[in-house]
């Protein structure tokens, strides 16, 4: 394989509907990085619509054009921390994502573009509309984007590992990540989202006991109980199983 086909190999994808939701997935994305993936991402919206918080409330009804500003801002501090190499701006409305096949074409042409081995998305069972409508649409384009169809927008390429992260309701679990060493910079990530959760906020208490629950999940699991503290959990999507020989060799090479 030349350097090219290699180093490609090492890119993340991550699909998301909001400013602030790659938090469910970060101390991965962190850990990611640590072994040399490069964290690439394409954000469906602007979070024009969400309201914030302000003197400890919560607020809706904000102006949308202040709200994407302050939005937009706090993306920009937490890509920083992140190391992001390309965010996709997709500018589709707040509370209003819909599946199209022009939609579809798009993130085909991303996926073509950035040749991920590993995407994150939202995943099925998530309560919030756009995040559903998101993954349907990257459902259907990862089948999409393996296939012989479009290619005025770049070469097949089918991705080796997709992977769905926690949403509010929790999904069953089929991957869960220790992420302790992670928890320190993965704080200083959600603490760019002041407008959404600010400290002591409900969510961001919520966000902290997502992780200790998937962290006694990873210790149960191995059954060695030394895990540590802090986990993420990660669901396969529907009829999109992974490539279990691209990943085997990818990991022959990192060790």
């Amino acid at each position: 394989m030349n350097e090219q086909n290699e180093k490609a190999k090492l890119n993340i994808l991550v699909f998301t509907a909001h400013p602030d939701d790659h938090v469910s997935c970060s101390g991965t994305l962190l850990k990611l990085k640590k072994l040399g993936f490069e964290i690439n991402e394409c954000l469906f919206t602007k979070g024009e619509s969400s309201g914030l918080f302000k003197d400890g409330q919560f607020s809706a009804g904000i102006d949308p054009i202040t709200l994407a500003e302050v939005r937009s801002k706090e993306f920009a501090a937490a890509s920083k921390l992140f190391g992001t190499k390309e965010v996709y701006f997709l500018n589709q409305p707040n509370h209003g994502i819909q599946k199209s096949l022009e939609l579809y074409k798009t993130i085909v042409g991303i996926i073509r573009k950035v040749k991920p081995f590993v995407v994150f998305m939202h995943g099925a069972n998530d309560y919030n509309e756009d995040h559903t409508q998101v993954y349907d649409s990257c459902l259907s384009a990862l089948r999409m984007a393996a296939n012989p169809q479009f290619l005025e927008l770049g070469q097949r390429f089918r991705v080796p590992i997709a992977l769905c992260f926690d949403g509010l309701f929790l999904s069953n679990a089929q991957v869960i990540v220790d992420v302790t060493d992670e928890q320190d910079a993965k704080q200083k990530i959600l603490d760019c989202y002041k407008s959404q959760t600010p400290k002591d906020s409900m969510g961001y208490k919520v966000d902290g006991a997502i992780a200790t629950y998937r962290g006694y999940q990873r210790s149960v699991i191995n059954s060695l109980g030394k895990s540590g503290q802090a986990a993420e959990g990660f669901s396969i999507p529907d009829k999109f199983p992974l490539a279990g020989d691209e990943l085997i060799g990818l990991i022959s090479k990192l060790n």
